[in-house]
């Protein structure tokens, strides 16, 4: 059972990604993750997945944020595909496209 102050913690690295993002366009996001973010697995290994509401499979990297000390715990692997586009993977089955929005 997570005690609160981790669960505290939790919400605040949280919150402190969702800022970053904000203050960022997805490209400029793209760049950071791939900065900052460790490859999962064998360097040349790829993810295959369905993005949320596409048919196809997509091929890409997935980067961990967790090695970085501002964004522990949480949501912090995104997959960038091949295509360019990049993801949240939430969970095994479930991902989110980073998009644009009026504060991103």
């Amino acid at each position: 059972m997570a005690r609160l102050t981790d669960i505290t913690e939790m919400i605040h690295m949280r919150l402190a990604l969702e800022n970053t993002m904000r203050s960022m366009t997805v490209k400029e996001f793209k760049k950071f993750v791939m900065e900052n973010g460790v490859v999962e697995e064998d360097e040349d290994e790829v993810t295959t997945f369905v993005p949320k509401g596409e048919k196809k499979f997509v091929k890409g990297k997935t980067y961990d944020l967790n090695g970085n000390d501002d964004f522990k715990h949480g949501l912090n692997e995104f997959i960038i595909t091949e295509d360019g586009r990049i993801f949240l993977a939430v969970s095994l089955n479930k991902n989110v496209e980073v998009e644009e929005s009026e504060k991103m």
